[in-house]
């Protein structure tokens, strides 16, 4: 038994950093499909979901400050969610959340970050 989880353990650290990284890979290119697909389908419908999640991290940035990834993340789907529904669009939010993902990967490579919110500072 000994020698079984030994053995486990070698095929384990071995083979789990290329999964791993499969994986990763394997995320990367749906996300870019799922970009393509809306952009070829309906490039006014990219072009407005680039600017709106931009605009939906900023303001949580905004609101939230540097702290709270996830409260901030929850607050751009829904603006974007609100956005599209107001326009008669609805979309998976795990679209929506490639969409924010890629523009906070956008603000971070460009220095386009806000700071964060000073502690006390007017609302």
């Amino acid at each position: 038994m000994e020698l079984f989880s030994k053995i486990l353990q070698i095929v384990l650290q071995t083979a789990l950093p290329i999964l791993v990284t499969s994986g990763a890979g394997w995320m990367i290119g749906k996300c870019i499909e799922v970009f393509r697909k809306v952009k070829s389908k309906n490039p006014d419908l990219y072009e407005t979901l680039v600017i709106i999640s931009r605009k939906a991290v900023e303001a949580a940035e905004q609101i939230f400050g540097g702290e709270k990834g996830k409260q901030k993340k929850e607050y751009a789907i829904k603006v974007i969610e609100k956005f599209l529904a107001a326009n008669g669009v609805t979309l998976d939010v795990d679209v929506i959340v490639m969409y924010i993902e890629a523009a906070v990967k956008d603000m971070k490579e460009n220095g386009h970050e806000l700071p964060p919110k000073e502690e006390g500072a007017a609302e």
